[in-house]
């Protein structure tokens, strides 16, 4: 992957913002026998999948909208026989970038529309550049999260930038209990 270039004007905006600390538990879903704190390199939401990454949620309710969403909704078959883990973590952040209020999303070129649209691949093609480019320009200012809202429902997830996280040792597993996603399906309302 060729390194990316990061726009001066969204480092700038990015370094005006002050990191906070969070130290609590968050939430994430994986299928069952898989680590929960893999750290991956991913396309996602908040990543060009040049830097690794675990998406992580702070509500459970939230985890699993985001993980409803991906199996079940955007798939035009879903799987049938999904073997699913929610798992509690506990994480230490020093340098969290919050982005949950719109000034701060709209201070980085992050609008209503990029999170809330409806239509998948508008998404993708309007909101995922320029939140992967936020993404990619907070791991190389050395933020070690992102605190962002869910498009999925109200609540917030984190991306933990685990290349920024020292010691690794401070994401631990909390709690890990089976969880069936088809059962959750009527709470989506």
């Amino acid at each position: 992957m060729q390194h990316r270039i990061h726009e001066r004007a969204l480092l700038d905006a990015l370094e005006s913002i002050p990191p906070t600390k969070y130290s609590n538990s968050v939430w994430r879903i994986c299928r069952h026998g898989r680590d929960p704190i893999q750290e991956w390199k991913v396309v996602g939401r908040w990543s060009d999948g040049g830097f690794p990454v675990i998406y992580t949620s702070i509500e459970s309710k939230t985890a699993q909208a985001e993980v409803h969403f991906h199996y079940y909704q955007k798939q035009p078959i879903p799987p049938s026989k999904l073997n699913l883990n929610l798992h509690e973590l506990n994480i230490n952040l020093v340098q969290a970038l919050k982005l949950l209020d719109t000034s701060r999303l709209s201070s980085v070129g992050v609008t209503a529309e990029m999170l809330y649209e409806k239509s998948f691949s508008k998404v993708i093609q309007l909101g995922y550049p320029v939140m992967q480019a936020v993404g990619a320009a907070a791991n190389f200012l050395g933020f070690d999260g992102l605190i962002v809202p869910s498009a999925r429902i109200k609540g917030s997830n984190i991306v933990l930038l685990t290349d920024n996280i020292a010691p690794q040792s401070e994401i631990s597993v909390v709690s890990t209990k089976a969880i069936d996603l088809k059962s959750w399906l009527p709470s989506l309302g």
